[in-house]
């Protein structure tokens, strides 16, 4: 069924200066726009970092399955399908990672190091990944998929974000699958531990199940507004603070990913993500 409300897109990144991945000039976030399919997403694949830097070797090939699992009917369950066919994906590009790494070890003797980065050679796209580097295949990522009339549905695994702001009311559309939620979930005091915040509990790519995939289908109205984001943009800024830009900046998308970016500024600021939709 068409849509009677046309939604306008914007995305904006930026990398971060103090992480492992902006030595190598990369930006571990991803942002996908495809109106074709209705879909929307943000994806954060920072990865470990001890030892050097880990690249997301995985993200984009899981990013692609994702998108390309969206062709044809929406809903809860089509878009729940996609994101574990992304998490299939990159469970696979890690266990033939894993395969290369044990056999390496077995030719070669306890040199772990050497073994790592074997291993990453045999999946790494040479092309996309000039650099020789350690690698893991996972990644927080929040979908939007437009179907229906005007019915948006949307799915979570880790710690990107949601929100919808219509008026002056903004809401977070699914929780965070972060430590902080863990505990509070089994009644320990979080308010000593604020970091816990961005240690993600679920990644895809290490997924259990498609039920640990949290999913929920919205009405869309005239005027409202849909941010995406990756931590840098809320660990940052208050849900308010957020509410305040959009509700300024609105109707332009563009202006409205641009101004939240500005609102992080700093020589702190972590790789920041957003994408903004509004329906008129």
């Amino acid at each position: 069924m068409p849509r009677s409300l046309a939604l306008h897109a914007a995305a904006r990144t930026r990398m971060s200066t103090r992480s492992f991945a902006s030595a190598y000039g990369e930006n571990d976030d991803r942002w996908r726009i495809d109106e074709r399919r209705g879909l929307f997403l943000v994806a954060d694949a920072s990865g470990p970092t001890y030892g050097g830097y880990y690249a997301p070797f995985g993200v984009d090939p899981g990013l692609a399955a994702l998108a390309e699992a969206l062709d044809g009917d929406g809903g809860e369950d089509r878009l729940r399908a996609a994101l574990w066919a992304a998490n299939s994906t990159m469970r696979a590009m890690e266990d033939r990672q894993e395969e290369v790494r044990k056999a390496v070890l077995q030719r070669n003797g306890e040199d772990r190091l050497h073994a790592s980065l074997e291993a990453a050679d045999a999946v790494r796209d040479r092309q996309r990944w000039p650099h020789r580097v350690f690698s893991h295949h996972a990644t927080s990522c929040t979908a939007l998929h437009a179907w229906g009339e005007n019915r948006m549905s949307v799915a979570q695994v880790g710690v990107c974000r949601v929100y919808r702001i219509r008026g002056r009311t903004i809401e977070q559309l699914l929780r965070d699958h972060n430590l902080r939620t863990a505990l509070e979930e089994q009644g320990y005091p979080t308010d000593l531990l604020p970091e816990t915040k961005q240690i993600s509990t679920r990644m895809l790519g290490h997924l259990q199940g498609p039920e640990q995939i949290d999913p929920r289908t919205v009405e869309v109205e005239p005027g409202d507004c849909f941010v995406l984001c990756t931590d840098g943009l809320w660990s940052s800024l208050a849900e308010e603070r957020i509410r305040d830009i959009v509700v300024e900046t609105t109707p332009s998308p563009a202006d409205v990913a641009e101004a939240l970016l500005r609102a992080v500024q700093g020589p702190d600021a972590d790789d920041t993500t957003v994408v903004v939709i509004v329906a008129r």
